[in-house]
């Protein structure tokens, strides 16, 4: 192979490994070896030439750098490759361009990942103020919320005063001059005029809370109601039952309902009545009152069985719940058990009752079962 200058190659090679030489070195004698391989060939024979084995001038070779050659070999390099001088300067100008435009870039990159940081942290804090706004909100929304249920109480408050101090008065505004009444029948006459004016369904309100529950037993409110279940038109006995059944809710209130003689106009309701929730009002009093054991023989005697039975049987849904309700307590005291079985096969012709029923009245000592 012959160089473009028409210098052979071999005058590139190496005389010991015949390869193209890297490092060229030149001896005393002015042969041109590969540094590594003049070197290891020395340590073998010191002071000897490898070309000639000749020994040395006063054994010493005297390696220098062949700068001639080297130009040599890096222009066959150049050549080889097809590049002249101005090639790499064009070369060298495109990594230049090259290396310019990833810097741009990454800077570039850099600033919108900033950019996107500081949106991402705006956003966060704009939601970060939205879910504060909401807190504040809620918390505002609940203060009104307990600010207007304590007004409610309070005004439910005042309005029971009201009527107790109307009550204790015996209502004399309304009476005519020269009426003589004993303090206990103007007590219960003024109770009885206030049911008539408001409407035992205001009573039904005020019932539902528990702190008037007492209260309104407290202003012999409980008499008229019952009187009214006895001789009212069929929309003050659905009220009045309702309120007893929300009173009865107290224990505290239930000897003195049943002492007022609620239990057979109760009973009474269930039997006659033909509105369906009138009579799951009723049965929802009975239980409650049931709650009592001293009125749960009563109950019995008034012929709460039959009626109970029947709308388990026959009522709505709610009625079948407070009745079942209702006769599972009742079945809590032995001396109920039989009555209520045999008002069940009365009914059913023969059906037997219900397993949890059955369960209650074979093992009086049981918990309350609701079926």
């Amino acid at each position: 192979m012959v160089l473009h200058t028409g210098q052979d190659i071999g005058d590139l090679t190496c005389p010991i490994t015949l390869h193209l030489m890297r490092d060229p070195v030149v001896d005393s004698n002015g042969h041109t070896f590969e540094r590594g391989s003049i070197e290891a060939a020395l340590r073998g024979r010191p002071g000897v030439s490898p070309l000639t084995n000749l020994p040395y001038h006063a054994g010493n070779a005297r390696l220098k750098e062949n700068h001639t050659i080297h130009r040599m070999i890096d222009q066959y390099h150049r050549r080889k490759e097809g590049m002249t001088r101005g090639d790499e300067e064009v070369a060298e100008e495109r990594r230049l361009a090259v290396e310019t435009r990833v810097t741009r870039g990454r800077a570039e990159q850099a600033t919108l990942e900033r950019l996107e940081a500081e949106a991402a942290l705006s956003d966060a804090r704009r939601l970060e103020d939205e879910a504060h706004a909401d807190f504040r909100r809620a918390e505002e929304e609940e203060a009104g919320y307990y600010r207007g249920r304590k007004a409610a109480k309070e005004m439910a408050a005042d309005k029971t005063k009201s009527y107790k101090e109307e009550v204790s008065t015996g209502g004399a505004k309304n009476k005519p001059e020269g009426a003589k009444l004993s303090h206990t029948q103007a007590q219960m006459e003024a109770a009885a005029q206030m049911l008539r004016r408001a409407g035992a369904g205001e009573y039904k309100h005020l019932a539902l809370q528990e702190e008037n529950q007492i209260a309104i037993v407290q202003i012999w409110a409980v008499d008229p109601l019952v009187q009214l279940l006895r001789t009212g038109d069929a929309g003050g006995k659905a009220w009045a039952a309702c309120v007893l059944m929300n009173l009865a809710r107290c224990p505290d209130n239930r000897t003195i309902i049943a002492k007022a003689g609620a239990l057979e106009p109760l009973v009474q309701v269930l039997r006659v009545c033909r509105d369906p929730v009138t009579k799951q009002w009723a049965a929802g009093a009975l239980r409650y009152l049931a709650g009592d054991s001293y009125n749960q023989i009563a109950i019995i005697d008034a012929g709460a069985a039959d009626p109970l039975v029947q709308l388990v049987h026959n009522g709505n849904p709610e009625g079948k719940r407070q009745a079942g309700y209702a006769l599972s307590t009742l079945a809590m005291h032995a001396d109920n058990q039989v009555p209520i079985a045999q008002a069940w096969r009365a009914v059913q012709r023969g059906v037997s009752p219900p397993a949890k029923l059955c369960s209650q009245i074979q093992h009086p000592g049981s918990v309350h079962v609701c079926f």
